[in-house]
């Protein structure tokens, strides 16, 4: 698989063991049927789930295979989970279409909206003020977390950074012109 390819071409390999991704595989599982959400938490806790493993992974393998700090590795998560909900964010109107949706229904309830009018290209302002609360809350998390992440760790997983950073300026468009 070219994914086993890189990972032994890249030398990874020597750092982190095949068994290590197994979290990663894991949660590309999970976004397969993702289920139905009742609380904005629950949307949370699913997005760490998906994208967590995935920030841990890198963060170990650009420290030779060492655990990150744990209140580092924490901060990683949900860095890693608001880019995520921002991606969701930015994606409302296409799952939508494909039979996706990932907003809570708490969020349904508050902005009286559904995935039904989403696809019928029904969502008007209720739709703009409701990526505006998604997109935001995302931000929100991102400035919170990046501003608690040690200047080593950050030093350290610059690379991840600069991948959240992109997910913040989609997160700041999206703000703008929902």
């Amino acid at each position: 698989h070219p994914a086993v390819q890189a990972w032994l071409a890249s030398g990874a390999a020597r750092h982190v063991p095949a068994p290590e991704f197994d979290p990663l595989v894991d949660a590309v599982a999970l976004e397969i049927a993702p289920p139905r959400f009742e609380q904005t938490s629950e949307l949370e806790q699913h997005c760490r789930a998906i994208a967590g493993p995935g920030a841990l992974l890198e963060a170990r393998l650009v420290n030779d295979g060492a655990e990150p700090h744990a209140d580092d590795a924490g901060r990683l998560v949900r860095l890693a989970a608001a880019g995520y909900r921002i991606r969701v964010t930015r994606d409302l109107v296409l799952d939508a279409r494909r039979e996706r949706w990932l907003v809570p229904l708490e969020l349904q309830a508050e902005f009286q909206l559904t995935r039904q009018h989403v696809a019928a290209g029904e969502g008007g302002r209720r739709l703009d003020a409701l990526v505006r609360h998604m997109a935001g809350d995302a931000m929100l998390a991102i400035d919170r977390e990046i501003g608690e992440l040690s200047t080593v760790a950050a030093w350290r997983n610059r690379h991840f950074l600069l991948r959240v950073q992109l997910d913040r300026n989609i997160g700041r468009k999206l703000l703008r012109k929902p």
